[in-house]
């Protein structure tokens, strides 16, 4: 099961972090809705920078100040898209990889027996837009929160489906 659309080239960025005895059984993109933060914090300091160049009859210094601001939110908006255009999630038989990073790679792993305590939630606006979290491991600071996952329900049955494989002899 693919969940990244056809046409994209997530195999290709994806295969080279996988062992030779490895399978990608999942392959999935976090949920756009991650870009919503930034992108309202961009769009509202827009809205603020005209304000204060329509409005504000002082001095440049305090328009010159809340441009630069707002060229540093939208240019964090635009990492934070190509960030997202090239981060992974991925499922093989064997482990859970994240694969993520514009332009510094990071890959972590981690065992499907780590798995074995896995809580999938929902908040509201998860339940509006299609997204979920998954919370890996005991509670504290040790435990991996997975966050903007789309398809949460269907990518829990796979995750258990691939965790308690039962014989049918």
């Amino acid at each position: 099961m693919r969940l990244v659309p056809t046409g994209e080239t997530a195999s290709a960025s994806v295969n080279r972090y996988l062992l030779a005895q490895e399978r990608n059984v999942i392959t999935v993109r976090q949920h756009p809705g991650m870009l919503v933060p930034p992108a309202a914090t961009a769009a509202g300091a827009s809205l603020v920078a005209t304000a204060v160049t329509v409005v504000h009859s002082g001095g440049a210094t305090s328009k010159y100040i809340v441009w630069l601001l707002t060229i540093f939110l939208v240019l964090r908006f635009l990492a934070s898209v190509g960030s997202w255009s090239v981060s992974y999630i991925v499922m093989t038989q064997h482990r859970l990889l994240l694969v993520s990073g514009l332009f510094r790679h990071k890959v972590a792993a981690s065992q499907l027996d780590d798995l074995k305590v896995m809580v999938s939630e929902r908040s509201a606006a998860g339940r509006i837009l299609g997204y979920g979290a998954f919370r890996i491991g005991p509670d504290g600071p040790n435990q991996l929160i997975i966050d903007y996952i789309p398809y949460p329900e269907q990518l829990h049955l796979e995750v258990n489906g691939l965790l308690y494989r039962w014989d049918d002899e």
